[in-house]
């Protein structure tokens, strides 16, 4: 039986080299059509590998490092004009929020830097993805530092020019050891003082697949100049209080605030409200919701045409 088990592995691997050199042998004698076969090919792996990566960071993947994120509600600005779509929220409005919620233990906010301009030592300024955050970021998220400390609320409150790097821009910059606490660095021309390194990978929670290069406290521009939207904020719900309760307060908080300040939180004459979702739900909104969810499948479908076209071609 051995023998007879070991006879037909040999034969299934001679007979898919001989196709494999068959195949060879053909598009060698076309060239044009083998080149655009590899880039047909080349396209579809690529798409797959984009469309997976969508699908991983808003379905399947928690996010890294945040401790029970499913006890996390994501709040925004909801306007009546723009159904469906969700906007960020003020530094004064996150103060009102935390201080009223009875639903949640605490609120944290983060505002998202896309550029972000850092130098270390004589190297020149690049521009990398980087965060400014309440006092309280890491502690409601749950995140631990792998070295040093995390931003702390001290640190916003006396305008405190320190900064926690991305593993990646600790490992680029300082070689990823506890060498870089207390490294000087500029960020948009400010000195700022190095007190901790994230774990690796830590991003923000709308899911899309980048890490944050530095994180730095919540500066006075914002803090001073309170009532602009700017701040993505998230709370941690009470071990008692479900989404409902929470949603269900949020709405008396922002009818509160139309009826005080009607010029901030009214659009058009009505109401701006405020909602929150899950984690999950948060992470959805990057592919656009239950569309985007359909043009991913389609995408799916698309690429699985092509490869199936590709292949029968080179037969």
């Amino acid at each position: 039986m051995t023998d007879s088990r070991h006879g037909f592995v040999r034969g299934l691997l001679s007979g898919t080299a001989q196709d494999l050199r068959f195949t060879l042998r053909s598009l060698k004698h076309r060239p044009t059509f083998t080149i655009a076969v590899v880039l047909v090919a080349a396209l579809g792996v690529s798409v797959t590998v984009l469309a997976f990566t969508i699908v991983n960071a808003a379905f399947l993947r928690p996010p890294p490092h945040v401790r029970a994120p499913e006890k996390l509600a994501i709040i925004s600005r909801e306007l009546p004009t723009r159904p469906g779509q969700h906007f960020t929220i003020s530094y004064r409005d996150y103060l009102h929020i935390r201080e009223r919620s009875g639903s949640l233990e605490d609120v944290a906010g983060v505002r998202p830097d896309p550029e972000l301009m850092i130098r270390t030592g004589s190297a020149l300024d690049r521009r990398v993805a980087g965060a400014e955050v309440t006092g309280n970021y890491f502690r409601v998220l749950g995140i631990p530092v792998a070295v040093g400390r995390p931003i702390l609320p001290e640190d916003v409150e006396l305008g405190e020019r320190v900064a926690v790097l991305g593993h990646a821009t600790s490992v680029r910059e300082f070689g990823g050891g506890p060498d870089a606490l207390g490294q000087t660095i500029r960020i948009d021309g400010q000195r700022h003082t190095v007190v901790g390194i994230a774990p690796p990978g830590l991003g923000l929670l709308d899911g899309q697949p980048i890490e944050i290069a530095v994180w730095i406290p919540l500066r006075p521009l914002y803090t001073e100049n309170s009532d602009w939207n700017v701040l993505l904020v998230a709370g941690r719900r009470r071990a008692d209080a479900g989404l409902p309760q929470v949603r269900a307060e949020l709405t008396l908080l922002a009818a509160g605030l139309a009826a005080a300040e009607p010029d901030r939180w009214t659009d058009r004459d009505k109401a701006i409200g405020l909602k929150a979702m899950t984690e999950r739900q948060a992470r959805l909104e990057v592919v656009g919701g239950p569309r985007g969810v359909a043009s991913i499948i389609i995408w799916f479908v698309f690429v699985g045409v092509i490869m199936a076209v590709a292949l029968s071609l080179i037969h």
